[in-house]
C-alpha cells in the first residue's frame, strides 16, 4: 500500500498497452487524483495503512477497527458506521494446480506483473482465455519466441463497439462530451435484453457473433475449440479481435487439454510437457466476496465464515446481524448487466440518503431485516432460472459451473438504479439513541425558522376558468 490515490489500479501492474478508446490504468489513477485534489479529500485519506481487524461492539453501538501503518501496530478506531469499499477484482489467485514449487522458471501473474522480466526471446505459457489473456496476449505476441495459451474454457470475442465517429471526445467541448458519454452508456444499456436465455435478441446477437469470429479465425479445429458452445453472456463478453489474430500467429499453439500439474520445465498435460522459460497466470481473481480482514458482526460471527460457502447480503449493500455494515459491490450487485459507474454512483447516493436519516433521527444501530434479505434472494433464484448466467459454462458469477448465482442483479443496470431510488426504508431494522422524533424540536418549519415564503404550497399553474362552469 502506498501513498497514492487509487490503491486498485495501482496493485493491477499490467503490461497492457491500451489501444485508443480505452484508458489505461495511469490515466484512471491520474483521474482519481484530480478528483480527491478538486473536492479536497486528500487530508480525509489515512495512506499506507491497512485494516487487520474489524469487530461490532454492541455495547456502543461502534466497529473497533484495528489498522497497522508500515508494520506498525496503530490504536484501535472507533467507527459509527462502516463502509467496505475494497471491490472484489482485485486480490489476484493463482490457479489450483499441484506442483508449483516444483517449476524452476518464472511465474507471473497478470495483475502483479514484474517489469524486470525480459519476455523477448522466451518460451512463454499464458494460463487462462478470459479477460485479462484477451488483453496481454497481442501485447506479448510479437516479443516471445513461442507463447502456448492453455484454454480451458473459450471465451465470447466481440468487435469494439462504434467509434462514435463525429463526437468529440475532448472533456473541454462538455455538449459533445457529454453526448459520446450517453451513447456509450446508451450502447450498453440497450445490450440487457440479450441476457434473458430464451430471447430473440440472445439467439440473433449468439448467430451474430458466431458468424464474426468464424470469418475471423481460418483453422477449422482451432475455430471448433476457440468458438463457445455455451450461450452469450453466460461468463464475460470480451472485446478482443487483435486476441484472436495472436493465438493464429505462426510462434503461437493453443492447447486445450487440461493441465495436470507444474514440473521443473513447465507445464504438464495428457499431450505431454510444455518447456516455458516463463509461465503467466492469466486467472482473474479471488471472487468470494469474502473480507480480507476478520470482519466480526453480532455474537461474534466473522463474515469471513458466513460468506465461505455461499455469499448471502441484501441489494449487495449490506448483511443481516451486520449492523450498521454496508458494502460497495457486495453479493449480487450489478457487475454484468450493463454500465456499472451509473450502479456504484446509485450505491454511494443511496448512502448518503441512508446516513442522513441516520443523523436526522438519532439512529443507533441498522441492519437489513432477515426476512427482507431472505425475499430478495428468493427473487434473485426466481429470475436467473431464465437468465444466460446459469447457462452451461464455467463462470466466477457462479463461483463456477453450477453454483447459486452470486455476483450478478436479477435485473438490468438501469432497473437497479431505480431499485435504489425507492429508498426501502421497511426493509432496515432500526434501533434509536433517544427519541426518534427529536429532531422535530419546537415543531418550527424550515421556513419558519429561517424566513421565506410562508404560503410556498400555492403555486402558479392552470386556473379553472369558472365562467366555463355556468
Amino acid at each position: 500500500m502506498t501513498k497514492i490515490i487509487g490503491t486498485t489500479i495501482k496493485e493491477k501492474r499490467h503490461i497492457i498497452i491500451i489501444g485508443a478508446g480505452f484508458a489505461s490504468s495511469g490515466e484512471i489513477q491520474s483521474y482519481l487524483s484530480h478528483v480527491v485534489d478538486h473536492f479536497d479529500l486528500a487530508h480525509h485519506i489515512e495512506f499506507k495503512t491497512t485494516v487487520t481487524r474489524s469487530a461490532w461492539s454492541e455495547q456502543e453501538s461502534k466497529w473497533l477497527l484495528n489498522t497497522e501503518c508500515n508494520g506498525i501496530v496503530n490504536k484501535v478506531r472507533k467507527a459509527d458506521v462502516l463502509i467496505n469499499a475494497a471491490g472484489i477484482l482485485n486480490h489476484y489467485r493463482y490457479p489450483d494446480i499441484p506442483g508449483l514449487d516444483s517449476y524452476r522458471g518464472r511465474l507471473i501473474h497478470t495483475a502483479d506483473w514484474d517489469h524486470s522480466v525480459d519476455l523477448a526471446g522466451k518460451r512463454v505459457s499464458v494460463i487462462g482465455a478470459g479477460a485479462s489473456a484477451v488483453q496481454v496476449i497481442p501485447q506479448i505476441q510479437p516479443l516471445v519466441k513461442e507463447l502456448s495459451v492453455y484454454i480451458r474454457t473459450p471465451s465470447w470475442i466481440t468487435s469494439l463497439p462504434d467509434s462514435f465517429e463525429g463526437v468529440d471526445n475532448n472533456p473541454d467541448n462538455p455538449p459533445d462530451y457529454i453526448q459520446r458519454c450517453k451513447s456509450l452508456e446508451s450502447y450498453y444499456n440497450k445490450l440487457f435484453p440479450v441476457f434473458y436465455r430464451d430471447s430473440n435478441t440472445q439467439t440473433q446477437k449468439r448467430e451474430e457473433l458466431e458468424l464474426w469470429m468464424r470469418e475471423r479465425i481460418a483453422d477449422p479445429s482451432l475455430r471448433k475449440n476457440l468458438i463457445p458452445n455455451y450461450e452469450l453472456g453466460c461468463r464475460r463478453i470480451s472485446p478482443g479481435e487483435p486476441f484472436l489474430q495472436a493465438l493464429q500467429k505462426p510462434n503461437v499453439t493453443c492447447v486445450f487439454s487440461p493441465i495436470l500439474t507444474y514440473q521443473p520445465e513447465g507445464l504438464e498435460t495428457h499431450d505431454g510437457i510444455g518447456i516455458s522459460d516463463v509461465i503467466i497466470a492469466a486467472t482473474g481473481f479471488d471472487t468470494s466476496f469474502r473480507p480480507r480482514f476478520p470482519l466480526l458482526g453480532r455474537n461474534g460471527v466473522d463474515l469471513r465464515d458466513l460468506w465461505k460457502d455461499d455469499p448471502i447480503s441484501y441489494m449487495g449493500l449490506g448483511c443481516a446481524e451486520f449492523p450498521n455494515y454496508l458494502s460497495m459491490l457486495g453479493p449480487n450487485c450489478p457487475v454484468a448487466n450493463g454500465s456499472l459507474i451509473g450502479s456504484l454512483e446509485a450505491m454511494a447516493d443511496f448512502f448518503v440518503r441512508l446516513l442522513k436519516r441516520v443523523d436526522s433521527f438519532d439512529v443507533a444501530t441498522f441492519m437489513p431485516d432477515k426476512g427482507a434479505q431472505e425475499d430478495f434472494n428468493l427473487q434473485v433464484e426466481e429470475f436467473m432460472k431464465g437468465a444466460v448466467w446459469t447457462g452451461n459454462c464455467t463462470s466466477w458469477y457462479k463461483r463456477g459451473k453450477g453454483g447459486r448465482i452470486t455476483a450478478v442483479w436479477p435485473g438490468s443496470s438501469l432497473h437497479y438504479r431505480e431499485v435504489l431510488e425507492q429508498d426501502r426504508w421497511e426493509d432496515w431494522n432500526w434501533t434509536y439513541r433517544g427519541r426518534r422524533y427529536g429532531i422535530w424540536g419546537k415543531g418550527e418549519s424550515a421556513v419558519e425558522k429561517a424566513g421565506g415564503d410562508h404560503s410556498h404550497y400555492l403555486e402558479h399553474g392552470p386556473l379553472l376558468q369558472m365562467s366555463s362552469l355556468a
